[in-house]
């Protein structure tokens, strides 16, 4: 049997000063797979980061809206991601819709 935490945040700054550790404990404690979600365009480094330090323990997790965000950069004015999540975002009048298009065409069921 494999043990995969299917949601973890260890990328976070909070997590810095012990982010090594917690993994050797997480890898001791018998989990085989770290998957971390990230909707947030402000920590998708770190995320890729750490992903990178351990390529074969920890796995990102980014949805079809967060990389559509990526793609097109446009600016992000809000966001909230709790039981319902939204975002605001500002691009180019020309690129607005390109941006419009391409969210429609994800699907949420």
């Amino acid at each position: 049997m494999k043990l995969i935490d299917t949601h973890n945040h260890l990328y976070l700054e909070d997590f810095d000063p012990e982010q090594d550790q917690l993994v050797t404990a997480a890898k001791k404690s018998g989990i085989d797979t770290l998957l971390l979600p990230n909707v947030d365009t402000t920590t998708i480094g770190r995320m890729h980061d750490l992903c990178d330090r351990y390529p074969d323990f920890t796995y990102p997790m980014m949805n079809d809206v967060m990389r559509i965000v990526k793609d097109m950069n446009p600016r992000i004015l809000d966001q909230t991601f709790d039981n319902t999540c939204s975002i605001k975002l500002s691009i180019r009048k020309s690129e607005a819709e390109q941006l419009r298009s391409r969210l429609k065409k994800l699907s949420f069921e």
